[in-house]
């Protein structure tokens, strides 16, 4: 996840956008240094901003109830979500990641990573991709998000159909990759394709034969998260491994497939599904900011999936609640759980260590 600005920041830099390559830079010092001498003031905006644009979902997926909220509520329009987006703008966020559900069922999602983009954001799209048929493919390709996400979560035909709820998902999926890639390379499009991999023990057995499937279909890169139970908290799965996720994750670098995750976040696997706690403060308070299709406003992905909201857009602005006493107040908080080793969350915590 963190390589996922690095890709951006070659990018900004040939185009000369050198306001957000100043401003990056200030965020990281900021975070490394001042913050630790100064931990309660809130300098700049998070790294990540994230907009669940949607609960709804074509997939069903037996680790995720996210579609139940659906119809909970009416969704946020257009014209609310861009002015979320300018809020993000205003406390300086880096980057925007639109997410679900499956974000493809909003059919506004092109304009809004198109409004996200015209403000110099760096933007990436979470998708399973399945619905990317011809005309929403050029919609997408023309907006150019600087990264694309695609779940691939094994390369067995009947795993993949049963770990995403779909029918042919893989052999859809491998189709759609084809076609996405080609014309990626025929338009000379700067754009990142991930593919990302929920890490639980019906699948770790096979992770190397995804990363190739993933080096085939033309995936630039791999990333991969544990997968962790919901409950009254969200901790990950724990069980036993056969063999240690880093002499996995070691045979996966020698067939030369890029890992879109850190060293050090990728040691800490084992650990992970052993139940020990996340070892370091978890900084999601400086590094994130969650709102949903509703509104609500979230600190990290965790409190999504528990419904564990702060507050909501439409009471509480983002740009009044980012300055606010509670948001510094929640930081402090939020430091002290090691509850999860969610990636979005950890990689930045690992970094500014």
């Amino acid at each position: 996840m963190r390589k996922t600005f690095l890709y951006p920041a070659v990018r900004m830099l040939k185009k000369g956008n050198w306001n957000w390559i100043v401003h990056q830079g200030s965020k990281f010092l900021i975070l490394k240094y001042l913050r630790k001498i100064i931990p309660n003031i809130i300098f700049y905006g998070p790294v990540m901003g994230v907009i669940v644009v949607t609960y709804r979902c074509n997939s069903n997926c037996p680790m995720c109830d996210l579609k139940r909220r659906s119809k909970l509520h009416k969704e946020l329009t257009t014209s609310e979500f861009k002015k979320i987006i300018d809020e993000l703008v205003r406390i300086k966020t880096s980057g925007i990641s639109f997410t679900g559900g499956e974000p493809l069922l909003r059919k506004d999602i092109f304009e809004l990573i198109a409004y996200a983009n015209s403000k110099g954001l760096v933007t990436t799209l979470n998708t399973n991709a399945l619905l990317l048929n011809s005309r929403n493919l050029h919609l997408l390709l023309s907006v150019k998000p600087d990264n694309i996400n695609i779940s691939l979560d094994s390369a067995s035909s009947a795993l993949y159909d049963r770990l995403r709820g779909t029918k042919n998902g893989l052999k859809k999926l491998n189709n759609l990759m084809k076609k996405i890639t080609t014309q990626i390379k025929e338009q000379h499009l700067p754009i990142t394709l991930t593919s990302v991999t929920t890490v639980g023990k019906t699948n770790i057995s096979e992770l190397t034969d995804i990363a190739r499937l993933a080096q085939k279909m033309g995936f630039h890169k791999i990333g991969f998260n544990p997968l962790h139970n919901i409950n009254q908290k969200v901790i990950p799965s724990i069980w036993k491994n056969i063999e240690s996720s880093s002499s996995i994750f070691q045979k996966i670098k020698k067939i030369r497939m890029t890992i879109d995750n850190s060293t050090g976040y990728l040691t800490m696997f084992d650990n992970a599904h052993a139940g020990k706690p996340f070892p370091i403060p978890c900084l999601s308070g400086y590094s994130s900011l969650f709102i949903d299709c509703y509104g609500d406003i979230y600190f990290c992905w965790p409190h999504v999936e528990l419904n564990n909201k702060i507050t909501n857009w439409k009471k509480q602005k983002i740009t009044a609640y980012w300055s606010s006493g509670k948001h510094q107040k929640n930081i402090m908080l939020y430091r002290e759980c090691r509850d999860c080793y969610w990636n979005c969350q950890a990689e930045i915590s690992i970094l500014f260590k």
